[in-house]
């Protein structure tokens, strides 16, 4: 509605109840197609046809306004008013990205996926490492899931996952020449990485490697990082269904419910890129919709992350049929491993009501 100035409303005219808006895009002024009632971006009606039939006058007709939140150039909605404001919701979190500041980037992927479960148990995939080496095994030989922490803050919650160590669960020690090689994403045909330096560990090679590879775009800031900040993964659960990661991978990951069911969701994958050092930003990437049959690597512009997430893709589609099946009639959640999701339902309680799914 004016610059530095975000508002949002409940997408449905105070006449008959149509959506304002059915897709997204810019417009000088929000009016429905029905029968033409007209709102400025500030919520203000400016046009009401045959005025005299209503008891209402144009004044008395703004339109009602959702919570707004903003923070690290992302835009945060709740649409009940009696809500926690945002910054209570999340008091503390800025400090944790002082050094992974987000309101620098742009968005330069985006691509979004229908899955056939609920929008929880999608999110809970994203919450724990602990899959890695069973649901992703070429990434066993450089994170060790094992060699992990995760805690929590009021709303949100943090995890760490330590990278260029092996997992225990890989038969075979890998060489730290190997540890490199996958970390950094080489193929086999790719030209081969010179050789790492006598007496270097795979986190300290690996550490060596990226802060070269992101200093171009990540500017001084890179020196301030200390290895662990630079090669680990730092991924941050925000009550309810935003999942953040580090600088390094520069990822957002939203989870959202699909359609009218339950039984179906919505994963958004965003890459976050730092603004150019000539600092234009360029045009923020429009969403690409995938149908629930097809596969991340469809989408060529998320590049790795493509097939990494599509090896997730198979346990999404099965587990809502799994969980129905479950004679337990309730799930377990690890203490350590899984704190982030016990973390998320004893918020998800606390605020609803509904039995925390773990005893």
């Amino acid at each position: 509605s004016a610059p530095d100035t975000v508002k949002g409303y409940f997408n449905a005219c105070l006449h008959r109840g149509v959506p304002l808006r059915k897709t997204p895009g810019r417009v000088r002024f929000l009016q429905c197609q029905f029968h033409g009632f007209t709102w400025t971006l500030n919520g203000k009606c400016t046009m009401m046809p045959h005025e005299n039939e209503f008891c209402a006058e144009k004044k008395d007709l703004s339109l009602p306004e959702v919570q707004i939140g903003l923070w690290d150039g992302f835009v945060f909605i709740n649409p009940d008013k009696d809500a926690q404001p945002f910054d209570e919701h999340f008091a503390g979190l800025s400090r944790h990205f002082e050094r992974m500041d987000y309101s620098n980037r742009v968005k330069t992927v985006h691509v979004a996926k229908i899955f056939p479960c609920n929008w929880k148990l999608l999110h809970e995939a994203f919450m724990e490492s602990w899959h890695t080496p069973y649901t992703h095994p070429q990434f066993g030989q450089v994170v060790n899931e094992d060699c992990s922490f995760q805690d929590a803050w009021g709303n949100f919650s943090r995890g760490i996952v330590a990278q260029g160590l092996a997992s225990d669960a890989v038969a075979e020690t890998p060489s730290t020449q190997k540890i490199l090689e996958v970390a950094l994403g080489r193929l086999e045909d790719d030209e081969p990485l010179p050789p790492v330096r006598e007496g270097l560990s795979g986190r300290q090679a690996y550490a060596v490697a990226l802060r070269k590879q992101l200093a171009p775009a990540m500017g001084p800031i890179i020196d301030e990082m200390s290895d662990s900040e630079l090669i680990d993964i730092f991924y941050y659960t925000l009550f309810p269904n935003l999942e953040l990661f580090s600088a390094s991978m520069g990822v957002a990951l939203r989870f959202r419910p699909y359609g009218e069911t339950p039984d179906q969701s919505i994963m958004d994958i965003m890459v976050m890129t730092p603004v150019p050092e000539s600092g234009e930003r360029p045009a923020s990437a429009k969403m690409r919709l995938l149908d629930a049959d097809a596969d991340f690597t469809a989408a060529t512009e998320l590049s790795f992350f493509g097939p990494f997430f599509s090896q997730d893709i198979v346990n999404m589609n099965a587990i809502q049929r799994g969980v129905r099946n479950n004679q337990f009639k309730r799930t377990m959640f690890a203490k350590k491993q899984e704190l982030k999701i016990r973390h998320f339902y004893s918020l998800w309680q606390e605020l609803t009501g509904i039995e925390n799914p773990y005893s």
